[in-house]
């Protein structure tokens, strides 16, 4: 009886080492792009859900956010700055918003065709809903 009661309670205790700790929800309303060059300017709206799991730094997770176009991941570029206002940590169950810009990503031009597209956001914990955007024209 023993040995059975320390398996359930290491059990347990794994269980709630793998719970994520906050669930990514990527929103936008507007699904058909003239060309390339609007979409890079666009601000695609990211609600984060804090599941008060682990504690959320927001720097750590603005550079730690990696962009899937198509299935292919791209990571932040450094080089394009950390801008915006934010708390300095996502408070314990409670909603953030945010935003993210494909211009912030090292997406090159030549995956940005026009035609169909796939766009969500991940990280070492998370991975939001996929989008399906399309893109009418590559030139202009």
């Amino acid at each position: 009886m023993l040995s059975a009661s320390l398996s359930l309670v290491a059990t347990a205790k794994d269980q709630h080492k793998a719970e994520k700790p906050y669930d990514l929800v990527l929103k936008e309303t507007r699904i058909t792009f003239d060309n390339t060059e609007e979409l890079m300017q666009l601000k695609m709206p990211l609600l984060v859900r804090d599941l008060g799991v682990r504690e959320v730094g927001h720097i750590d997770f603005r550079t730690g956010l990696s962009l899937v176009w198509d299935g292919k991941e791209y990571e932040f570029n450094m080089r394009t700055g950390i801008t915006g206002t934010g708390p300095s940590k996502i408070l314990p169950r409670t909603t953030w918003g945010t935003w993210v810009n494909l211009a912030r990503y090292d997406v090159p031009k030549s995956a940005l065709g026009a035609g169909k597209h796939t766009i969500a956001v991940r990280d070492k914990f998370a991975e939001s809903n996929t989008l399906i955007l399309f893109i009418e024209n590559v030139d202009g």
